[in-house]
């Protein structure tokens, strides 16, 4: 199954103030940091809002220090 697909049937919905939301965003966390585990250069944290729904920062260093790339800040609804 996708990354998508199991946050849409997994999950009520994924409301940023609704507890499904907290929910969601907790599962995606454990999922984003169990696949970056592979490499220790890889790291994921969470940033708390004054919302229940955490957002996600996974950093992945490249060859370059002035290059980065933004992932979508949302999770797929």
């Amino acid at each position: 199954m996708t990354l998508t697909a199991r946050l849409t049937h997994s999950f009520y919905n994924r409301y940023y103030k609704s507890s499904y939301g907290t929910q969601a965003g907790t599962w995606l966390f454990n999922t984003v940091k169990s696949v970056a585990a592979v490499n220790s250069a890889i790291t994921v944290t969470q940033f708390t809002h004054s919302f229940n729904q955490p957002s996600i920062i996974a950093k992945v260093p490249g060859s370059s220090t002035n290059l980065g790339t933004k992932l979508p800040p949302h999770k797929p609804s």
